[in-house]
């Protein structure tokens, strides 16, 4: 009989800074593409740049998020419009993913987490999208994909990240200043954040 390895502490990613603040200065597995930690509740967690053959996990994702229309509209409660949403996004430059190691019923990796860069100008300024399911917030998954959204946006030279907020997210506001976001705006119940990368 063997002893188990022991566990890593929870919320720490390999090779890499915990998702707990926002680190933007440490590149080592991301240019591989890939990062991963333990959750605080003991699930491997796999965040790296998503591929085109991503695009029906992120749609199987979507399908199950709740609330639809949570953020500006998305993710739509029409399958259709939900679906020709998501394959934009695959489209884009930037798409970061998380998915939990476990196996799922059919022997996948669930997809748990999504962040997207949005080019607004070109080289200049993206919109970051990012959108934890439901069943898998509060484990610092949003933390490490913005982590890595932000320095796939340096890496690719962009100057500006955007973003769109509820004012109720507070848990989320907190994370983005956290990370060096800004308030830039408020309008009714959303507000636009902003952070310089150069």
């Amino acid at each position: 009989m063997t002893d188990a390895p022991p566990k890593r502490p929870h919320g720490v990613l390999r090779n890499s800074s915990p998702p707990t603040g926002c680190r933007t200065d440490n590149h080592g597995d991301l240019r591989a593409g890939l990062r991963s930690f333990t959750s605080r509740y003991g699930e491997e967690i796999v965040v790296r740049r998503a591929t085109s053959q991503d695009t029906s996990s992120l749609c199987a994702m979507y399908d199950t998020f709740a609330p639809k229309q949570s953020v500006q509209g998305v993710p739509s409660a029409q399958d259709d419009q939900r679906r020709t949403w998501v394959q934009g996004l695959a489209k884009e430059r930037i798409n970061v993913i998380a998915t939990a190691a476990d196996k799922d019923a059919e022997g996948a990796e669930p997809l748990v987490g999504h962040a997207c860069l949005l080019t607004m100008e070109p080289g200049v300024r993206a919109e970051l999208l990012i959108m934890v399911h439901q069943d898998w917030r509060n484990r610092n998954i949003g933390s490490a994909i913005l982590e890595v959204a932000i320095e796939l946006a340096q890496q690719a030279r962009y100057q500006k990240l955007w973003l769109v907020v509820s004012a109720r997210n507070t848990r989320a506001i907190h994370i983005y200043q956290k990370c060096g976001f800004e308030l830039c705006t408020q309008v009714d119940y959303d507000i636009e954040m902003e952070r310089l990368l150069t």
